[in-house]
């Protein structure tokens, strides 16, 4: 399973000069997060924090001491760093899936079928995630959930049918629900006051940019060898897991219910159950924000997959050079995060903002489709995921400020979040997969169509947020 491998790749230095300068000249958000950790990362030295929760933070939000609030910013900051070289690690295999179906001579449907798999044990264990965050750790369940990554790659690795593959796939599924729901959490209840949406925008312009890295890098080692990638890609997520470990324990301390029965946290452990925690939370609103969600996932991932192994089926990309469109593509969206994600967060208004990106995404993925030539149909697909880069902050924003509102929720309703993108992802993936076979183009069309149904459901949340305002206001008059 090894691919030849060209002698230069130009490319690389190309994308890194771009990253660069994109970074010098429009990143002045992103530029103070690096210059700030690589000047000041010596002198982190963070008290441990009091008790565990979405009130972990309530003396910094009525006003902690400066030097406080300033090492705890440092704290978070190393952080990002970590989640950044973890998505590097965690993305290095996936421009290498559409070469290992073809070369194991699968169906076309195997892309979509691959990835739903591990998106349903993605669904069914996200509620777990946030539940089990009451008893056990962050810092552990980090450790955990990397290191389990990293088991379910291997399996991978050695895969040599889709009975083989569909099993890696759903045990890697399991781990990286943990790894998505637990930084969400760390971040929310740890970020000082007015800093969790920054946070998170950061956290997800992070994943995007060292996701892109991570697809670049990956492609080029798959040209030399697809075992040799999948063995740097496992070595990176167990360093990630210990980076986590040991940068997050000096700013937590151990949950109240850390020393619970074995018998109660395995029948915490039902995903089926853990789902019912979300009850007590619900609301119309709620309900409009996550069919929003459940939509705009949907066609997130109808297009993504359909898109990486559309460039290798249908204009015969090798792995390195589908890596570096996908570079590209994070660049793009580094800039939009940066610039107009950021622009909006300052706004404190994000309900409308986001319904016109969702109308955007609608639009962008179904042009794209109507381009005349390879070149038209790139230059749409970067302003397309110009667009998906800043929904997707925008969306984790509503949610962290549903998840803010309540005291001791916050870990099932960001766990809740990640399951109804799970549940995007697998329908998504599995759908687009099988009408694959049927015309190359369905897929960018079920994009457009369900983008376009986030944007409605995402309207009706507008209107019935601003009602729960106005009523607040008149609460307190």
């Amino acid at each position: 399973m090894s691919i030849s491998y060209p002698q230069k790749h130009p490319h690389l230095l190309i994308t890194f000069l771009f990253m660069h300068k994109a970074i010098r000249e429009n990143g002045k958000e992103f530029c103070r997060f690096f210059v700030y950790t690589s000047f000041q990362v010596k002198e982190m030295s963070v008290p441990l924090l009091d008790g565990f929760s979405s009130s972990v933070y309530d003396n910094n939000r009525k006003g902690g001491s400066a030097m406080e609030y300033t090492k705890r910013n440092r704290a978070m900051t190393l952080f990002l760093w970590v989640i950044g070289f973890e998505y590097i690690a965690c993305n290095l295999a996936h421009p290498m899936t559409p070469a290992i179906i073809k070369t194991l001579h699968l169906g076309d449907y195997m892309f979509g079928l691959a990835f739903a798999a591990m998106a349903i044990t993605n669904f069914l264990f996200s509620p777990f995630w946030g539940k089990i965050t009451k008893n056990i750790r962050l810092s552990t369940l980090m450790l955990i959930s990397c290191c389990g990554y990293g088991a379910g790659q291997c399996l991978f690795m050695l895969a040599r049918n889709e009975a083989m593959i569909l099993t890696a796939r759903a045990f890697s599924g399991i781990f990286a629900s943990g790894y998505s729901v637990v930084p969400m959490i760390y971040i929310v209840d740890y970020s000082p006051e007015g800093k969790q949406g920054r946070n998170l925008t950061l956290m997800t312009t992070l994943t995007v940019v060292s996701g892109a890295f991570g697809y670049l890098v990956g492609g080029v080692l798959g040209d030399i060898s697809i075992s040799f990638c999948f063995l740097i890609q496992i070595a990176g997520m167990v360093l990630s897991g210990i980076l986590f470990f040991c940068v997050m324990r000096r700013n937590e301390q151990a949950p109240k219910k850390e020393t619970q029965q074995i018998r109660i946290l395995l029948r915490e452990a039902n995903p089926f159950s853990a789902f019912l925690s979300i009850r007590p939370y619900f609301c119309k609103a709620l309900v409009a924000l996550f069919a929003s969600i459940l939509c705009a996932f949907i066609a997130y991932n109808a297009f993504e997959q359909c898109f990486n192994y559309y460039m290798i089926d249908q204009f015969d990309f090798s792995t390195s050079y589908n890596g570096a469109v996908k570079a590209v593509t994070g660049i793009v969206s580094l800039l939009a995060n940066l610039t107009l994600c950021m622009a909006i967060l300052r706004r404190r208004k994000i309900d409308f903002p986001l319904t016109i990106m969702l109308f955007l995404c609608a639009l962008f993925a179904i042009l794209m489709i109507l381009m005349p030539n390879l070149i038209a149909f790139l230059a749409i697909a970067m302003v397309f995921f110009g667009c998906t880069a800043v929904f997707q902050p925008l969306l984790q924003e509503q949610v962290a400020e549903r998840s803010r509102a309540q005291e001791q929720g916050s870990g099932v309703i960001m766990g809740f979040y990640n399951a109804v993108k799970s549940l995007g992802m697998i329908f998504g993936a599995l759908v687009a997969g099988f009408i694959y076979d049927l015309l190359p183009e369905l897929p960018f069309w079920m994009a457009g169509l369900f983008f376009a149904l986030a944007a409605l459901c995402s309207l009706f949340y507008c209107r019935l947020h601003r009602r729960e305002r106005q009523h607040a206001s008149q609460g307190k008059d």
